[in-house]
């Protein structure tokens, strides 16, 4: 939007400047456009940066809404999640495999679903910025998971495998305090 407003307005700015004063050569008008561009690409490009940074969840804030943390408390819950990424319409998790971890959407969407009894699809669950996703009874159990995880948007999230979660709660009153928060509130 901002880009092609930019855009116009430079032109229509170079137009009637190249009527009123004949003195512009085509070069002069040429760089007068190129610089219009890029003054607006370097524009557009500074907003699509802010926006992402806006949008991006995070997990430490998502914890703190329930339960504050200092650093020290917060250094320990840190290091036991991954960072990673998905790439759209890749799947996170298929019907029959075990889960074998449990994430935090930072950036993206996903979405879960089974098939019905006439192939078709049935979608349980969506999952956006700040949401937590996996099938949490094939995390726990290690039994194959009776649903499919899909993601719809290209994904940032950070993990946790059950081994790491196990200790995150064992050294970790608090982060095991937030999740039993999450089990019981949905």
């Amino acid at each position: 939007g901002s880009f092609l407003i930019s855009l116009l307005s430079g032109l229509i700015y170079v137009k009637y400047l190249g009527q009123k004063s004949k003195i512009l050569l085509e070069t002069d008008l040429l760089f007068i456009i190129l610089l219009i561009l890029f003054i607006s690409l370097i524009s557009q490009i500074g907003d699509l940066i802010i926006s992402y940074f806006k949008r991006k969840a995070k997990l430490k804030e998502s914890i703190e809404r329930f339960i504050p943390l200092t650093d020290e408390e917060w250094n320990p819950i840190d290091a036991a999640f991954e960072s990673k990424s998905a790439e759209k319409n890749s799947f996170f998790l298929e019907q029959g495999e075990v889960a074998d971890k449990i994430c935090f959407v930072e950036l993206g969407s996903l979405y879960s679903f089974m098939m019905g009894e006439k192939e078709n699809l049935v979608v349980q669950h969506l999952f956006f910025e700040g949401y937590w996703f996996g099938d949490l009874e094939s995390f726990f159990s290690g039994n194959p998971s009776s649903r499919s995880i899909l993601v719809m948007e290209t994904l940032q999230y950070r993990c946790i495998t059950i081994d790491r979660f196990k200790h995150l709660c064992n050294i970790s009153s608090k982060f095991e305090r937030y999740f039993y928060h999450l089990i019981l509130n949905g």
